[in-house]
């Protein structure tokens, strides 16, 4: 991953995101998940939307998409919705962290 993303989301690294069924305000479904297969059978996989992203690491939507553009954030394609996989921004999360 790039710099600019690790720089822009480690002071923003915040609680992983609950899973709750609700509807933003262009009615889009908020906090929907994905059946993922493991090793021990399936599990679900929280998908955030661009906005709930763009909260979560204080940036704007502008900025998710030219990332998406670029190859630098992957993305799932629903329909006409992006959704991030909770797992995979989490994996970026972590892997910015800086250890002194």
């Amino acid at each position: 991953m790039s710099n600019i993303i690790h720089s822009a989301i480690a002071p923003r690294i915040e609680e992983e995101t609950k899973n709750q069924q609700s509807t933003d305000s262009k009615g889009n479904l908020a906090g929907s998940s994905i059946l993922q297969k493991s090793g021990n059978g399936l599990h679900h996989d929280p998908l955030l939307s661009r906005e709930e992203l763009g909260d979560r690491w204080g940036l704007c939507v502008e900025t998710l998409k030219r990332w998406e553009k670029s190859g630098k954030l992957p993305f799932l394609k629903i329909g006409k919705q992006v959704r991030y996989r909770l797992s995979a921004i989490q994996d970026i999360e972590f892997g910015s962290e800086v250890l002194s």
